[in-house]
């Protein structure tokens, strides 16, 4: 999981990394599931993975907003899937963070998207 800083949280620490291309570049990694309230870094990592062939989900609505022509666009030409969030996914709530992400994950998966 990539955080913007090296702040305590209640996993273990080998599970974080501060570095988000380690994510995006890891061909072992298939999804990448976007829930940063930074619109623009957002879209950059949006843009990043689906062109790194990735499936994304993002929370983010503003960064939808702004870039949804290139992101349509951007889906098309990778053959990847963009999903929205339906709500938004609030980062103190664990439990639901986790609701929601294996919701989409299973929508990529059965090709509902």
């Amino acid at each position: 999981m990539y955080q913007k800083s090296a702040e305590k949280r209640n996993a273990p620490a080998e599970l974080f990394t501060t570095d988000r291309d380690e994510l995006l570049e890891d061909k072992d990694i298939n999804v990448i599931v976007e829930v940063i309230d930074d619109a623009n870094a957002a879209f950059e990592i949006v843009k990043t993975a689906l062109n790194n062939k990735k499936e994304v989900v993002s929370s983010s609505k503003k960064m939808v907003a702004e870039h949804l022509q290139e992101l349509l666009d951007m889906q098309q030409k990778t053959g990847r899937s963009f999903c929205m969030n339906r709500r938004r996914v609030h980062l103190f709530r664990q439990s639901e963070i986790w609701k929601n992400i294996m919701t989409m994950i299973c929508c990529i998966a059965s090709g509902r998207l």
